[in-house]
Formats: C-alpha cells, structure tokens, sequence
C-alpha cells in the first residue's frame, strides 16, 4: 500500500493548474460548475496534446514518468468533455492513480471511483504504444468498463479493444483475439489473457498467435474483417506493431486477482505431445536436429533488415525471443531437416521451443553452471 506524500500532494495540484490551463479558452468555470462553450474546439485542443505527448514519449525517448502531470491533466480535460462537467476527477482519484504509477496498490472505499482511476494509468502507459492491459476478474466488468471509459480514450486518440471468450475453433474467433490485442488499451479478465498465453505457448500456427496482436486475415473477406472490428474495437481500428511481450497491466480488485483468484491454477489440456509411431527417432536426435536449425536461422539474423528482423528484444525484460518471420523460418527448415520432416507441426514447436530457449534466453554461468570432474572434464550436467 502507498502512503500519500507531501511530493504527491503538490503533484495533485500542478494537475489542477495544467487541466485549467487546458480548458481556460473553451471551458467557463463558475462556482466550481464547468460550462463547456466550445467543444470542438476543445476536442481538437485534446487530441493535439495527446498526440504531442505520444511523440515526446515514443520518438524522443522521453520516460513516462516525466509526462505523468500532463497525462493526468488530459484525462481529466477529457472526462470534463465527454460528461459535459458532470464527472471531475477528484484528488483522492488523482492520488491513486501517482500511487499506482509509483508501482503500488491503491485501496479505495466502494463509490470513489476504481474504474475511473483505470483510465489515468492506462492512458498515461499507452503513450508508450506498446500496449496495456486492464484486467478484471470477470467478462462483465470488462465490457461494462471498457464501454464506460471508451469515449475518453478514443477522445485522446487512443482505441479500446475487447478480448471476448473463444466459443469456437473458428478463425473468426481467433481474429477478434488477435485485432483485441493490438488495440492501444485491451481489456480483458484475467483468466482469459492467463489461458491466451497458454495457447500461444502451445501454438504450431503463426496465424493463431493472439497476443502478439497481429491479424491473420486468411480466406476472412473484407467485410467479415469490419464485422469482427466493429464488435471488439471501441475507437478506430488499430494500426500498432506487433507486440514483443507485456509492458504494461492495471489490475481492477487487485486482491481478488492476485490472490483470490491464483489460487486456482490454469489448465489448457491438449493431450501428450509424443513423437509419430511411424518416425523411429530417437529423442536425443530430435533435439540435436531442432537445435542445429535454431542454431541456423541466428546466424541469419544479422542479414535480415529491420522490417524483416529475425530476433527482437524486449526493452523491459531483456529477453529475446524470435519475430514470426523467424518462426516461419523454422518451420521451413524443419520440413525439409530428414530428422525432422515427419513429425507434425506440434512436435515441431516443441523442440523448436526448447533449443530457442536455450539459445537466447539462458544464459552459461547465469542460469546454469556446467558441473566439472575432478580432472577439470565437463560431466554433461
């Protein structure tokens, strides 16, 4: 839990005097009741900042947490807009939102506004355009505040998307994960994101990657594509990168889904992954074939160009991990490998998903250390 500074106080206030400055030449204030005379123009004034800030934070590197007075004073202009008056963020809500990008857990009473806070952290992270996710503990909530907060989002330029269920193993389904996952703010339960990454870990097809938002439209006609957009975006369709990993996430009842609700663990049962009968290759075979291609398409990847880049990082983590064109790289190696060949697209990112692992993600003497005997040899283990 935070405790309320002396430093956030004054940090409250200089929101207060950037928001007033904001609305100064559209807005008339009058007894503490905000008046709005011009709100197209008002409206324009918003997104121009926003955008300036989008900029400041993307391509001038600027760190979020410089801009975060500015961020809050934009949501707040934009709620005045949107509610003509009738919804003004009040200090206990701003003081949440400072403590919660501080890294911290905000308790607040019922009634002082949980889900209006969401939308200070959230805009403030998606400035970044890497994506955030606002999770909640069911489907109703997601839809109920995705819907609620939409208007002042899309009012900042930002758009919403809507993770729903999958129902079915039809493309369509796939697709509206997909489009749900690029947006700039996706909301979505966290049950449903946390079996997501389940099914991606498990994937053999890269057009059924949901988290990494990119669309695979595939025999999908144009007008099917509006049909899913207009069901799972709140704002304009999104024209973001595909995403390297998690950067951000603003939990709704904290407590319920970090406590809760971990105390049931995800299961996403798709049987044993064994080896074909009619392939008689040893494991160890398998592995030293999936290894060498891994081994492979990393020398390659310093001949890719940018657009077409094999490895990524991700700036949070450091971690790497391999592009989808990298992934595809792999697959075609392998059905032309003789060891690799026959077996089927799962066996395939198995192996492949251990010898990448190994090869960009642990490190010698860092994740492991190789046991020596006592002549010096190296063991295996």
């Amino acid at each position: 839990m935070a405790h309320i500074t002396k430093n956030m106080e004054k940090q409250v206030q200089e929101i207060h005097s950037k928001c007033d400055e904001l609305l100064a030449p559209f807005v008339r204030v009058q007894n503490g009741a905000y008046t709005i005379t011009n709100a197209e123009g008002l409206k324009t004034a918003l997104l121009q900042a926003s955008q300036e800030l989008k900029l400041r934070v993307q391509e001038k590197k600027e760190p979020i947490k410089n801009i975060i007075t500015e961020a809050f004073a934009l949501v707040r202009a934009a709620f005045i807009l949107q509610t003509e008056g009738k919804i003004v963020l009040y200090d206990e809500q701003l003081l949440a939102g400072l403590a919660m990008m501080n890294g911290n857990v905000s308790e607040m009473a019922t009634g002082e506004g949980k889900t209006f806070v969401q939308t200070l952290v959230a805009y403030t992270h998606a400035l970044a355009g890497k994506g955030v996710h606002v999770m909640s503990a069911n489907q109703y909530l997601v839809e109920r505040d995705a819907k609620e907060n939409a208007p002042v989002y899309n009012t900042l330029g930002m758009n919403v998307g809507i993770v729903y269920p999958l129902k079915s193993d039809d493309q369509k389904e796939y697709v509206a994960k997909q489009m749900a996952y690029g947006a700039d703010i996706t909301y979505v339960t966290d049950k449903e994101i946390g079996f997501d990454y389940l099914r991606d870990s498990r994937c053999t097809e890269t057009k059924r990657l949901l988290l990494r938002g990119v669309v695979s439209q595939g025999s999908l006609s144009e007008g099917e594509m509006q049909d899913i957009a207009n069901k799972v975006y709140l704002g304009k369709p999104s024209h973001n990168s595909p995403r390297s990993g998690f950067y951000a996430c603003v939990l709704d009842e904290a407590d319920s889904l970090m406590l809760d609700n971990a105390r049931t663990p995800l299961i996403l049962s798709y049987g044993t992954v064994v080896f074909t009968k009619t392939t008689p290759i040893e494991t160890s075979e398998v592995l030293f074939a999936a290894d060498d291609i891994v081994r492979r398409v990393i020398k390659e990847a310093p001949q890719q160009d940018k657009e077409h880049a094999y490895i990524i990082t991700d700036e949070d983590t450091a971690k790497e991990s391999f592009t989808l064109e990298a992934i595809d790289r792999l697959f075609a190696l392998g059905d032309e490998h003789p060891v690799l060949k026959n077996l089927s697209n799962e066996e395939k990112a198995h192996v492949f998903s251990r010898a990448t692992r190994a090869h960009l993600n642990i490190k010698k003497n860092e994740d492991y250390m190789p046991i020596l005997n006592k002549e010096g040899e190296y063991t295996g283990d």
